[in-house]
């Protein structure tokens, strides 16, 4: 599930959760916020929580920046 809520001009918040039980049975939340610079190109910037069941969990804070055409 993913939760994209529409900021201030070219900016959004980003909300996910999944759900994963194939190789390891684990659940992901992710908050991020977007700043699109043009059409084709957005920072990002997230944090993301996965609970592992039968192993370590992952924690983790990202920033990127795509392009793309």
């Amino acid at each position: 599930m993913v939760t994209i809520i529409n900021g201030i001009g070219s900016s959004e918040i980003v909300i996910e959760h999944a759900q994963t039980n194939k190789v390891d049975e684990a659940k992901r939340w992710m908050l991020g916020f977007n700043y699109w610079l043009d059409p084709r190109s957005v920072i990002k910037v997230g944090y993301e929580d996965t609970d592992v069941a039968d192993g370590p969990d992952d924690k983790r804070f990202a920033v990127q920046f795509s392009y793309g055409f």
